[in-house]
């Protein structure tokens, strides 16, 4: 444990580049006002961070706090600086939205028919 460095697996899910990225490619979505909003909460976050640093125990937990605290300072700071990066990223590109093909008709309900059933009726109808 002391001598091995931590890894940090490549695998980690981090839920709100994801949702940038899907908004982005969404038609209707504000994603400046999404990243406003995370911003500040972001913010709000890191201000309650630092108000706390220095509310740990004394003596040795203390310090064991105020580096968890720093840790998560630090985070919080990275956060803020790549939300900060996202929107001049998005001043610096036009809006795009994935084309996707969107059917106004009501889906049916149960099994779609076989493909031998349908073809059979099709031909069916036609020679009648």
């Amino acid at each position: 444990m002391a001598g091995l460095p931590v890894s940090r697996s490549a695998g980690t899910r981090d839920e709100l580049p994801i949702k940038l990225a899907l908004a982005a490619t969404l038609p209707g979505v504000d994603v400046e006002a999404i990243v406003q909003r995370q911003r500040k909460a972001s913010l709000a976050a890191l201000q309650e961070l630092r108000r706390v640093q220095f509310a740990g125990a004394a003596g040795g937990e203390e310090l064991a706090w105020q580096l968890v605290a720093d840790s998560l300072i630090f985070q919080a700071e990275a956060e803020v600086r790549w939300l900060d990066h996202v929107e001049s990223r998005l001043k610096r590109h036009a809006p795009q939205t994935l084309d996707l093909e969107i059917s106004t008709q009501t889906p049916r309900r149960g099994r779609p028919p076989r493909a031998e059933a349908a073809s059979a009726a099709a031909t069916s109808g036609a020679a009648s």
